[in-house]
């Protein structure tokens, strides 16, 4: 029977905090009666080995015959055997006694409750759920064309949404079983989260390498425009009578780091300007534009600059 529980859902406990107290009433009388039983034979040892000397004194001097001594011995063996066997119960019972003060065997947070002061619990029934989340495992789905590329070991980068914060992971297991719809890998990375500010079950995205190390233009996030699930960057070209124009045009992505996305088809070159502002409202075809700075100051025609 549950008698104390210091804890609740939520509480930060250490190495060692008590969680759950059981009633241990009986267990400490059936210990006092077990030690007092153990002192007992403990005594009646030491007698028999008064007993053993004096008979072996009188075999010696033939006062007392073969049978009286092998007797004599037969019954000190059993005496001390007695204590052993009596030992043996009263380490039990405090094995029992120590167990009936559950402590967190791991510093971390309750996460739940499965028990309270008051009910039974059954042997071996869980009482608390604890999480450690000074390091977390990040869980991504590798596509199987990145599966060759992906080590234990490798250094990667985790974005995670709530906390619009960028951490450093390593790859820690690779799981050789694919989703047979997917056609994905599941992939852990250990993140450290001294700070706690991970929260299990935070949505999280990591940066892996999926392929060989190659250059590739990339275009600042806010170029990136999705619509029915294509991602478009709206590209900046020479308009009408020496003006600029931008046409929204399909794009590929690759990995992003930061606010930068990797673009992974051949139709965006390096030095190319793009569309940040105002590329919602763009078509696929070639649209008049005016290319100004962060104060809305035009700047004249593009000078190829990427991310205008």
């Amino acid at each position: 029977v549950v008698s104390g529980m210091p804890v609740r859902q939520g509480d930060r406990v250490g190495v060692g905090d008590r969680l759950v107290k059981l009633n241990d009433g009986t267990l400490r009388f059936e210990l006092a009666e077990a030690e007092a039983l153990l002192a007992a034979r403990e005594k009646r040892v030491w007698q028999w080995s008064f007993e053993v000397d004096r008979v072996k004194n009188l075999f010696d001097v033939a006062q007392a015959n073969d049978k009286e001594w092998r007797d004599t011995q037969a019954d000190f063996e059993v005496a001390r055997h007695g204590v052993a066997e009596q030992q043996a119960v009263v380490s039990r019972l405090k094995s029992n006694l120590a167990k009936t003060e559950i402590a967190a065997p791991f510093a971390g947070h309750v996460i739940a409750l499965h028990t309270e002061v008051g009910q039974w619990v059954e042997h071996g029934g869980a009482v608390v759920e604890m999480l450690d989340l000074s390091r977390v495992l990040v869980r991504v789905e590798a596509p199987e064309f990145a599966y060759a590329f992906v080590q234990v070991g490798q250094p990667v980068t985790v974005g995670i949404d709530a906390l619009k914060a960028i951490r450093s992971g390593t790859v820690q297991h690779i799981i050789p079983q694919a989703d047979a719809h997917a056609r994905t890998f599941p992939v852990e990375i250990v993140v450290d989260n001294a700070d706690g500010a991970l929260a299990s079950g935070m949505f999280a995205r990591a940066t892996v390498r999926s392929g060989a190390n190659t250059e590739l233009p990339a275009v600042p996030k806010d170029a990136i425009v999705e619509r029915d699930g294509v991602r478009y960057v709206g590209m900046v070209i020479a308009g009408q009578e020496g003006g600029s124009a931008a046409v929204l045009s399909p794009v590929t992505t690759g990995a992003d780091v930061g606010d930068w996305v990797a673009i992974t088809s051949d139709n965006l070159r390096p030095g190319m300007d793009v569309v940040i502002r105002g590329n919602e409202g763009l078509l696929p075809f070639p649209m008049p534009i005016r290319i100004v700075d962060e104060h809305g100051t035009p700047v004249g025609k593009a000078t190829g600059a990427s991310g205008r």
